[in-house]
């Protein structure tokens, strides 16, 4: 499974845990993120490894944040 761009936090079990994480890894400079609807977030890998971006696939996974089809991969950050 790769990672995609945008995801959705409609069917996430927890989304401050996601959010949490998210967040981390912005801090240790391995991504960017944005929420951009309600429902809707944008990833950017900035330094993800292949073992963080397995990682964080997984996270998603077990937390039922799937990929949004919502929006194109090449939407531009707002």
């Amino acid at each position: 499974m790769k990672l995609h761009r945008y995801y959705s936090f409609d069917e996430c079990l927890d989304e401050e845990k996601v959010t949490e994480y998210l967040d981390e890894l912005y801090e240790e400079g391995k991504i960017e993120w944005e929420i951009i609807d309600r429902w809707t977030f944008k990833i950017d890998d900035q330094d993800l490894s292949e073992y963080d971006e397995r990682l964080l696939i997984d996270f998603f996974e077990q937390n039922n944040v799937i990929p949004s089809s919502g929006f194109e991969e090449d939407d531009i950050w707002y």
